[in-house]
């Protein structure tokens, strides 16, 4: 969030290194941890944050976003820079829940390896965690990836344990990542 607020430069080298740098360091998917901007109604924060996701179009690397707190709310721009638009059409992009892209899930293989990666948006209700529970289940032959911008604490202790708990029962679910 404070790259896209103060330090846009900053931003376009981290998304540039990772696209100058697929081939070399074996990237095969980035996904996003939530607060890609600090004001949800700054489209001046949502162009830095697009200009900078762009490296990642441009270098075709396979990528996801999920919204943190502070990319959503009344007026947000989230789904003008980084909506279903973006994304449908894209090989790995497998859908998204209701008629926003603030929970989606993206398809890749690495390593021989198949994966299911799901975006969830901060602080997902019962209704979006039964729909993510049901793309682990659907795609159970893949190794389930949850990313939501609010699960732990920075002492490791839960801020949002519904997550784990909601989808803890589906054995191909195996790491879970978050921001905040």
């Amino acid at each position: 969030q404070n790259e896209a607020q103060s330090y846009p430069e900053a931003y376009k080298s981290q998304t540039q290194w990772i696209a100058n740098n697929k081939a070399t360091e074996n990237i095969v998917f980035a996904t996003h941890l939530g607060d890609i901007v600090n004001t949800a109604t700054d489209t001046i924060q949502w162009a830095n944050a697009d200009t900078a996701m762009d490296y990642l179009d441009t270098g075709s690397v396979a990528y996801s976003v999920g919204p943190g707190n502070h990319d959503i709310g009344t007026g947000s721009l989230y789904e003008t820079y980084f909506g279903v638009t973006r994304f449908s059409g894209m090989s790995w992009y497998g859908g998204h829940y209701g008629d926003n892209n603030y929970n989606n899930y993206s398809l890749f293989s690495a390593s021989g390896l198949d994966f299911i990666l799901i975006n969830l948006q901060y602080d997902p209700t019962t209704d979006m965690l039964d729909w993510a529970d049901a793309r682990l289940r659907e795609y159970s032959n893949r190794r389930g990836i949850v990313v939501s911008h609010r699960i732990l604490n920075l002492d490791n202790s839960w801020s949002n344990e519904g997550i784990f708990t909601a989808l803890k029962d589906n054995a191909n679910l195996f790491l879970m990542l978050c921001g905040h």
